[in-house]
């Protein structure tokens, strides 16, 4: 064997198959599967008895509902929907599988508006978020890419080097000069 491949399979191995005949490869997988339908909240454990208060405390407080006692006050079919919508929209990305959108799709995502309300105020909301977000993921995305190699740190900490030079030597003289 050589530094090159060999050109025939070997001896009692399959022949070679065309390209033509590979399965289609694709970069992002098609949409995900629903999620598993959410349980039920975990039951509350019932509270320890309150302790008695004294005889002139007693006669100033008022009796609250059992309903609300049982419950701690709160809504159970709220916080039912509440997860089930948490589990569906808060779950981290699944970064081994899939690949995460890019800048350009984020930026036109957020000028097209199909995802957001009927509603001009939330849409320029959301555009304005990201005219914030998006140096900060692009950042990110650049650090990751960086992290990939030795070089590629060496030649990140180099621009980042530079950069820091180069402002502290612009702030420099613009403090001079006042």
């Amino acid at each position: 064997m050589g530094a090159l491949p060999d050109r025939e399979p070997p001896v009692g191995a399959e022949p070679y198959k065309r390209p033509d005949q590979a399965p289609p490869l694709f970069a992002v997988p098609g949409a995900r599967s629903e999620p598993a339908p959410a349980s039920p909240p975990a039951p509350v454990p019932p509270k320890a008895a309150p302790r008695p208060a004294p005889p002139a405390a007693q006669s100033a407080t008022s009796v609250e509902p059992a309903s609300e006692e049982k419950t701690g006050g709160l809504d159970l079919d709220k916080v039912t929907a509440l997860r089930a919508w948490a589990v569906e929209h808060l779950r981290p990305p699944d970064l081994l599988n899939e690949a995460s959108p890019g800048l350009k799709g984020l930026w036109e995502q957020a000028l097209k508006g199909d995802h957001l309300p009927d509603n001009r105020v939330v849409r320029v909301a959301e555009v304005a978020r990201l005219v914030v977000s998006l140096p900060v993921i692009g950042a990110a995305v650049l650090l990751a890419w960086s992290c990939v190699s030795a070089a590629r740190q060496a030649a990140l900490a180099l621009a980042v080097l530079a950069v820091w030079v180069l402002a502290s030597t612009l702030v420099s003289a613009v403090t001079d000069l006042l």
